[in-house]
């Protein structure tokens, strides 16, 4: 009679952090770019408990805007108890051109340690290393990542001395691009 739990949030793109469980009330979720909805699937723990949507036309297919969309979920059981639910969807910008980490392949470090604010990096590797390659990441699938003008996934040669190696990140929309 008093059970106003969730059994199931599920939402239809991106991953709920943390992951559901009915005690816990609120989750955040991020989505690409190319994402204009989301379909929360919700289900109540006592079938006689209904549930409402607190955004927009209070439907279960959320259309998103850029950046944060903050839907509630008011479950109400049967004797009238009521427990809100919280997802914070963020929906990345197609004009963002970043990476989300940046590491090299093996054992080598980049000094510093990679910030998606800082542009330049710097290592020493061995004499006996004649290439390296970069693993960069992006938040968006939609953005674009070449290495010295190559895929991203190319080794890449190192000289003598100092090789210096660009990294080029464009956004989904391609309106905003950064070495």
């Amino acid at each position: 009679m008093d059970n106003c739990d969730l059994e199931k949030l599920c939402v239809s793109a991106g991953k709920l952090r943390p992951s559901f469980t009915p005690e816990v009330t609120d989750y955040k979720v991020t989505v690409e770019s190319s994402v204009n909805e989301v379909t929360l699937d919700v289900m109540t723990s006592d079938c006689g408990a209904s549930y409402s949507i607190l955004f927009g036309e209070r439907s279960n297919t959320i259309t998103l805007k850029d950046g944060l969309n903050r839907v509630g979920i008011e479950v109400v059981a049967e004797d009238g108890t009521i427990k809100k639910y919280s997802v914070e969807i963020t929906k990345l910008s197609a004009k963002i051109a970043e990476l989300s980490n940046l590491a090299l392949e093996g054992d080598i470090s980049l000094h510093p340690a990679f910030c998606s604010n800082v542009l330049e990096y710097n290592n020493t590797v061995p004499f006996c290393c004649n290439s390296v390659t970069l693993l960069p990441e992006v938040p968006d699938r939609g953005i674009k990542v070449t290495v010295n003008g190559v895929s991203s996934s190319e080794p890449v040669p190192l000289n003598f001395g100092d090789t210096v190696v660009e990294i080029s990140v464009c956004s989904p929309d391609g309106s905003v691009s950064q070495v």
